[in-house]
């Protein structure tokens, strides 16, 4: 409870103006953030300015902050909110893009972002990292939206069953077997895909 006291007391500074305090918040939950919004995406440069601006319209609203809820999940909400307008405004109005670095040889954008760890002594086992993380990104991009953000969720950012269901406004249940079904669905691709 200590660190809940210690972000209730950020989210206080920050609505007072201290700017640090916010960066403190932002921080905390940027990564979580960002894999979410990429989640959506699956687009690095689109991500990355989704993510400022998600948190920009949450330091612009922070008055508006429910203390009944975490912090982490309403500036979730607001971040997937953003994503979802982002892909509709994209829709009504594509444009290609000009960018060869931002896709894969097979022409196709990086689909998820998994935040690095710190680099292995070990090139081999590096290596097989970068390999597994290459395989589980093009698989989680096959799944649905619904299945792919529940999965980044739990297995990719860790967060509690209890912190999903109040982040997606789903009952515990729903959430628990949401996850089963997702990760069923991650296996079957696995399988496609002969990695299994």
């Amino acid at each position: 409870m200590n660190d809940n006291r210690d972000e209730l007391e950020l989210i206080e500074r920050a609505g007072r103006g201290d700017g640090d305090a916010f960066g403190e918040l932002m921080r905390r939950h940027e990564s979580m953030i960002f894999n979410a919004v990429m989640g959506i995406v699956r687009n690095t440069e689109d991500a990355q300015d989704i993510t400022q601006e998600a948190f920009f319209k949450a330091y612009r609203s922070l008055g508006s902050f429910r203390r009944d809820s975490r912090f982490s999940s309403w500036v979730y909400r607001i971040a997937v909110n953003t994503a979802k307008d982002h892909l509709r405004s994209e829709a009504r109005h594509p444009h290609v893009s000009l960018d060869k670095d931002s896709e894969d040889d097979d022409g196709e954008s990086e689909p998820m972002q998994v935040a690095d760890e710190s680099v292995s002594a070990d090139p081999q086992a590096s290596a097989e990292k970068n390999e597994t993380r290459r395989i589980v990104r093009a698989a989680l991009a096959r799944l649905s939206e619904n299945h792919r953000e529940i999965l980044i969720l739990r297995d990719i950012e860790g967060y509690s069953y209890e912190d999903i269901s109040d982040m997606l406004g789903l009952e515990l249940g729903t959430v628990k077997s949401r996850i089963n079904r997702a990760r069923v669905a991650l296996k079957q691709e696995l399988v496609r895909m002969n990695i299994l």
